[in-house]
C-alpha cells in the first residue's frame, strides 16, 4: 500500500538522514509529537522539535544489532563550553536527568551522547510522563525546553517491531523471555566507492547514463548513500543500489547492478514501468527504498518537494541466481500537486 506522506516528510527525512547518516530511507512513521525513520539497513531513529534558540530537535538512535545501545542526539543552537551538561527532567516522573557535554560527540551543531541510563531509566520515565523538559546547564543555564510526549511509548514500540525486538530481551517496550537477536537485514550500507567489487565499479562507470560522475569530485556514495543486498541470503548474486549522480533539489536517482560472485561479472538491472504509452522500462530508480520484510524495493519520483505528487513504484526480484530481473508488483500516480497525500490512483495493476 503506497506511504501516507505528510507535509513534514520531507523535513523529517532530512533531519533524519542528518541523524543517522547518509543512506536511503526505509520504514517511517509519525506518532503525534514523534517521528520514527529508519534506513534500509535498520538503524532507526525517532525525533521531536520545537521551535527553540537553545535546543531544537531531541532524537534517539539504535542501531539494529542485539542488544543496540539507545543514544541521545540534539541539535543545540548556542556556542557550549566543556563543562555545560544537558539536563532533563520530566514532572511527577524523573527530577533531573544529567548528561555531561564533554563526554559527547559534536558535530556541526549537533550532540550525541551514549549511556546506558538512556535506556534504563530516562527511556521508561518517558513512557510515564506528559511533558519532557530539556535545559542547557551552563555558568547561565538555560530555560526550559518543553518537549510532549505524546506518542512516546508508541514509536519506541514501533522500532521494536521495525528492529525485530518484539517480545524479546532487548525490546524498548514490549519485553519477554526471547533472546534478543538484532535484525537480519540482507542490506549493507556501502561506505564510499572503495567498497564496490571491481566489476560493479565498471558497470557504474560504463552505465548510459554516466552514473559516476559525481559534483566537484565528491564521492558520490559516501555523500549520498548506497546499499549492497545479498538477495538469496547464500552469498551467490549481491544487488548494488547506487547513486546516478548528484542530487536534485528533492529528487535521487540510483541505478541497480547485479554482481555474480561465482564468474565476479556485473550487468544493469532495469526497472519496468507503465507510461502514458504502455509498458516501458527505466535505467534508474528515484529515491529508492529497500523493505527487508516484504523483499521489495521501491521508488518515490516526487514532482515537487512536498511530496504530494509524483509517482511511487514497488518491485520485486524474480529469478534464481543471476538468471531474474525485476517485476513491477505495484505503480501509483498523482498528477494534481493540490497538498493531498493520500488516494494516489492505481497505474498498476490495471483494474
Amino acid at each position: 500500500m503506497f506511504m501516507k506522506f505528510t507535509k513534514l516528510f520531507s523535513f523529517v527525512l532530512a533531519f533524519s538522514i542528518s541523524l543517522i547518516g547518509a543512506v536511503q530511507a526505509g520504514p517511517s512513521k509519525s506518532f503525534k509529537q514523534w517521528d520514527a525513520f529508519c534506513s534500509d539497513v535498520l538503524e532507526c531513529s525517532f525525533t521531536n522539535w520545537v521551535e527553540s534558540d537553545v535546543v531544537n530537535s531531541f532524537a534517539f538512535l539504535r542501531d539494529g544489532e542485539a542488544n543496540a545501545s539507545v543514544d541521545i542526539k540534539v541539535y543545540i543552537g548556542q556556542p557550549l563550553s566543556q563543562k555545560a551538561n544537558l539536563i532533563v527532567s520530566i514532572p511527577s516522573v524523573l527530577e533531573k536527568f544529567v548528561l555531561a557535554f564533554d563526554a559527547a560527540e559534536k558535530t556541526d551543531g549537533y550532540v550525541q551522547f551514549s549511556d546506558p541510563r538512556i535506556e534504563n531509566e530516562l527511556l521508561p520515565a518517558m513512557r510515564a510522563g506528559a511533558s519532557m523538559l530539556v535545559s542547557v546547564e551552563t555558568a547561565e543555564p538555560s530555560s526550559p525546553v518543553e518537549f510532549s510526549l505524546s506518542g512516546a511509548t508508541a514509536v519506541m514500540l514501533y522500532l521494536d517491531e521495525v528492529q525485530d525486538r518484539l517480545n524479546k530481551t532487548d525490546a524498548l517496550v514490549q519485553k519477554g523471555p526471547e533472546p534478543a537477536t538484532g535484525v537480519k537485514s540482507r542490506a549493507v550500507e556501502l561506505k564510499s566507492t572503495a567498497d564496490l567489487p571491481q566489476a560493479v565499479a565498471m558497470a557504474w562507470q560504463n552505465h548510459p547514463d554516466q552514473c559516476n560522475e559525481g559534483i566537484d569530485d565528491q564521492d558520490l556514495i559516501a555523500s549520498f548513500g548506497g546499499i549492497s543486498i545479498d538477495w538469496d541470503r547464500e552469498g551467490n548474486v549481491k544487488h548494488y543500489i547506487i547513486p546516478c549522480g548528484g542530487p536534485g533539489a528533492y529528487n535521487l536517482i540510483y541505478a541497480a547492478f547485479l554482481l555474480d560472485m561465482e564468474t565476479g561479472t556485473a550487468r544493469n538491472l532495469p526497472f519496468p514501468t507503465m507510461t502514458p504509452d504502455g509498458p516501458s522500462v527505466h535505467n534508474t530508480i528515484i529515491n529508492m527504498s529497500w523493505n527487508e520484510k516484504a523483499s521489495q524495493l521501491s521508488a518515490f519520483a516526487k514532482a515537487r518537494g512536498l511530496g504530494d505528487c509524483g509517482t511511487s513504484s514497488i518491485w520485486v526480484w524474480d529469478g534464481t541466481g543471476i538468471y531474474g530481473n525485476f517485476v513491477l508488483l505495484e505503480q501509483r500516480a498523482k498528477h494534481d500537486c493540490d497538498g493531498i497525500y493520500d488516494d494516489w490512483p492505481l497505474v498498476w495493476p490495471v483494474q
